[in-house]
């Protein structure tokens, strides 16, 4: 047997080995966590404008804070309890959600962290008035076992 027989598999793992340590798999592992966030947040703004209060609670973390323009930060409870109240005046058609659109989505990578910053278009009529809103957001998601969680938000009203 040539001495030189077990250079070429030994070529090969040291090739691919370095070829695993570069961008390119670090790329497409990022690519596919991005595009898992991305789907999850589109579940997330679905479940919101459906008042579907089942699977946004089970879509945060048990230490969710959420912060709007005009209020002090709360918590998952108050949160939920905000959302209740909201899906009250959704089946009693005191509150239409005509449309919630997500705009100028902007996704940054920290590992098991991703920061969503956004424009959301909100059209809606509240005790007969219609309304026409824009805000700006920045939401804070975590990688939890398999799925995205979210855990932290705040929003500022454009128009």
């Amino acid at each position: 047997m040539n001495k030189h027989t077990y250079l070429k598999p030994i070529g090969i793992l040291l090739s691919l080995l370095w070829f695993a340590s570069t961008g390119a798999c670090k790329k497409e592992n990022t690519l596919e966590a991005e595009r898992a966030l991305l789907e999850r947040v589109d579940q997330f703004n679905t479940a919101f404008k459906e008042s579907n209060l089942m699977a946004l609670e089970s879509m945060v973390t048990e230490n969710y804070q959420h912060t709007n323009g005009n209020g002090k930060p709360i918590g998952k409870t108050d949160w939920l309890a905000y959302l209740e109240k909201r899906e009250s005046e959704i089946k009693n058609g005191t509150l239409t959600i005509h449309q919630y659109e997500m705009l100028d989505v902007q996704l940054t990578l920290f590992g098991e962290v991703g920061v969503v910053t956004s424009k959301i278009s909100v059209q809606s009529t509240n005790m007969g008035a219609y309304r026409e809103n824009e805000y700006r957001t920045t939401n804070v998601w975590v990688k939890d076992g398999k799925s995205w969680k979210r855990a932290a938000f705040h929003d500022g009203k454009i128009r």
